[in-house]
Order: C-alpha cells, then sequence, then structure tokens
C-alpha cells in the first residue's frame, strides 16, 4: 500500500500567505515573514522541526519576542508553523531566493 500524501490530520491549520516572503534559507525566509507579519517584536526564532512533504516543506519554529526594540532580553516565545515552497523567479521571487512562505498558523501574525 502506498503511503498517504494527504495532509496528516495532526497538522496544524495553515491560512495562505498572500504577500511574498522568500529568502536563500528556509530560516531567512521566515525571519522576513516573522518581521513583516508578527504582532510581536522579534527577537530571535529557532526552526525546531522540518518535514517534507508533497506540497511543499512543514516546519515548526519558536519565536522569542521582546516587548520592545528598546528592550536588552526576551520577554515571551511562541511556537508557529509554517508551508514552505520553492522560490519562483518568474512569479518576481529575488533570483538568489530558494524559498517561499505559502502558508502559516494565523496566530500571532497579522495575514
Amino acid at each position: 500500500m502506498a503511503p498517504s500524501t494527504a495532509p496528516d490530520s495532526r497538522d496544524p491549520a495553515l491560512a495562505a500567505v498572500a504577500r511574498r516572503f522568500t529568502g536563500e534559507t528556509i530560516e531567512r525566509a521566515l525571519e522576513r515573514f516573522e518581521d513583516y507579519c508578527s504582532e510581536e517584536d522579534v527577537d530571535t526564532l529557532v526552526v525546531q522541526e522540518r518535514a517534507e512533504r508533497p506540497d511543499g516543506t512543514l516546519v515548526r519554529y519558536e519565536v522569542r519576542w521582546k516587548y520592545s526594540v528598546f528592550d536588552d532580553h526576551a520577554y515571551g516565545n511562541y511556537v508557529a508553523w509554517a508551508l514552505l515552497v520553492p522560490a519562483d523567479p518568474a512569479a518576481g521571487d529575488p533570483s538568489d531566493a530558494r524559498f517561499r512562505v505559502a502558508a502559516a498558523t494565523a496566530e500571532h501574525h497579522n495575514l
């Protein structure tokens, strides 16, 4: 029996990301996405898990945030999920970009 390619029922609910956030690495694409869409002031981002799927790469990552850019230390954190797909220069993505954030969890983000 062939393995299922349907999303697992345990996969997080993801919302489409209309704006194009790309990067040379998964981390850089996520950093650009978080800088623009996060409701918090992002301090650091750490990829915790990645899973290759037929529709892209599903990534679970932790974001540490601060109340203000003037704070010295992070005050809180949250875990988010995103689906990254290959960047497409024909669609206007930079030529050095390899990944694009296609969907993400809506919590903590202005999508």
